[in-house]
């Protein structure tokens, strides 16, 4: 192989040696069909792991609310079918656009704080986490990779590192970014691998956002009963009977603008002195102005 440079083109030249003709082609064909069977035996036994692994765990994750601890599971599965020496997972947070530390092949209790949180915005250094993760593409890392892009990962496991992070993603979000790899900073993930990687990262991609739909559609839920308790309180604030007024006639309705407010009315009669109409319009709306009007009235 030589590489030619010049002012007008570059030209690489590859070339290989042919051996001669006959038995010895045979025998090349014989081996290469062996070697192409074994690889796909090897892929097939590799697929088939994962597969189960997958199953297994995603049986865990629809019978517990220990998500961490079943990603973490994934996760070592993972080290196991392909032979890597650590992961490590970060999951995206929008509300403050960081990247938090969720599980690792490490006790995340020993890990330094610098290593809990990445900021993920144009002002933070760059690394190959959040490469990654703002490209929505995987990204290698070896021995030559700048040591400044592996800054957070060396903080954790050492210098010497190779391995990808690969975006976890839902259509339209992105959920957080995996890092996987070994402690040879020569050595890469063999393409079996890969596909392995990518298959484990889509399943986690879909089993994290599902269950931040869960949380939510729960936190949902807890805020409408809390919100329905206010309106029934709201609603014991108000006389049951309008009284009888020598020359008026009384209705009264409340309306409140949102799901429940602070308005309120009232009758209060007075000894000898007729019967006080109250009218109170509390400013603002929602729970907080019904403990006011709550507080007010008594």
């Amino acid at each position: 192989m030589r590489y030619l440079r010049s002012p007008s083109a570059n030209l690489l030249v590859m070339r290989r040696a042919r051996r001669d003709a006959g038995n010895t082609r045979n025998v090349q064909r014989g081996d290469s069909l062996e070697e192409t069977l074994d690889m796909m035996a090897e892929e097939l036994a590799a697929s088939n792991g994962s597969l189960c692994a997958i199953f297994r765990v995603s049986r865990e994750f629809g019978e517990t609310e220990d998500v961490r601890g079943c990603v973490t599971r994934c996760l070592n599965e993972l080290l196991r079918i392909t032979g890597a020496e650590w992961f490590l997972l970060r999951q995206h947070h929008a509300s403050d656009n960081t990247l938090r530390l969720v599980s690792s092949s490490l006790s995340i209790e020993d890990a330094p704080p610098e290593a809990h949180l990445l900021p993920f915005d144009t002002d933070a250094a760059p690394n190959v986490e959040t490469q990654a993760a703002a490209g929505g593409r995987d990204v290698w890392f070896d021995h030559s990779t700048e040591p400044e892009l592996l800054g957070p990962l060396r903080v954790l496991f050492g210098d010497t590192l190779s391995g990808i992070a690969c975006p976890l993603q839902v259509p339209g979000r992105l959920v957080g970014v995996l890092c996987i790899g070994g402690r040879d900073p020569a050595a890469r993930l063999p393409a079996r691998d890969l596909r392995v990687i990518r298959s484990f990262t889509d399943f986690l991609s879909i089993q994290i956002s599902h269950s931040e739909a869960r949380h939510e559609a729960l936190s949902l839920g807890m805020l409408q009963r809390e919100i329905a308790i206010a309106a029934q309180v709201q609603r014991s604030l108000l006389p049951r009977s309008l009284p009888e007024l020598p020359g008026f006639t009384c209705s009264a309705v409340l309306r409140p603008a949102l799901l429940v407010g602070g308005d309120f009315y009232d009758f209060v009669k007075l000894e000898d002195k007729g019967t006080l109409l109250v009218i109170a319009d509390v400013m603002g709306k929602g729970p907080a102005a019904a403990l006011f009007a709550i507080i007010f009235r008594s």
